[in-house]
């Protein structure tokens, strides 16, 4: 694992707000409040939804922005749900400097 100076810091949106994701869908800011204060927010992350917790990514923030924010060349419109990880394991750290992940989805079960 890497120490705290040695680690990757990223901020990620979970759901968008009023824009389409990739399953086709669109939730109004309203929906992502419901969803976001409903939801169990653990501090387990998995790679594609596998079922195989993935040590070393750890939760720092996970919040509804209230201004549009800019996250590498994308746009989080307000009302959308974004977190902050820390990354401290190297195999994970490589794979999103190396654009093998491009983004974080919910996982939840009902």
């Amino acid at each position: 694992m890497l120490d705290k100076e040695e680690a990757l810091y990223v901020k990620a949106c979970v759901i968008p707000a009023n824009e389409e994701d990739s399953q086709g869908d669109t939730l109004s800011s309203e929906d992502i409040k419901r969803i976001f204060t409903s939801y169990d927010n653990n501090n387990l992350f998995e790679i594609y939804h596998q079922g195989d917790q993935i040590e070393g990514v750890s939760l720092l923030e996970n919040y509804i922005n209230k201004a549009r924010e800019t996250i590498g060349d994308r746009m989080a419109p307000s009302g959308s749900w974004l977190i902050i990880m820390k990354v401290t394991n190297p195999t994970i750290k490589e794979m999103v400097l190396s654009h093998e992940f491009e983004g974080v989805s919910l996982s939840s079960t009902v």
